[in-house]
């Protein structure tokens, strides 16, 4: 795995970024970063020596895609996504989120 995809309906740029943050050899983290260029990229990071970019494709997405900067930079980031699996959003965006989505299980504990 090299990329991922998160749902932005149950969790905000911020707390995605502390959550990738708190990841075992993320550093650098950078919220409305202009190191990497395009006006999709919402925040940067470094993992493992690689620079990554949490990007908002077509600026208007329901979903934040993370991955490599670099085109054939293909570094395993399944520790990323286990913390984020792991990530639970509070009550109020869990059901705000399940009725948006209308993914009535996500009102239960996502």
């Amino acid at each position: 795995m090299f990329a991922v995809e998160v749902d932005m309906v149950y969790c905000g740029l911020r707390n995605l970024m502390a959550v990738v943050g708190s990841t075992e050899e993320v550093s650098d983290v950078e919220i409305g970063s202009a190191r990497v260029g395009g006006s999709d990229v919402r925040a940067t990071f470094r993992y493992r020596g690689d620079n990554f970019a949490v990007t908002e494709p077509f600026g208007d997405n329901s979903r934040y895609w993370i991955g490599p900067v670099e085109s054939g930079t293909y570094r395993d980031i399944t520790a990323i996504d286990h913390r984020l699996k792991a990530f639970k959003p509070s009550v109020l965006r869990r059901i705000v989120g399940g009725l948006i989505t209308l993914d009535f299980a996500a009102l239960r504990g996502r």
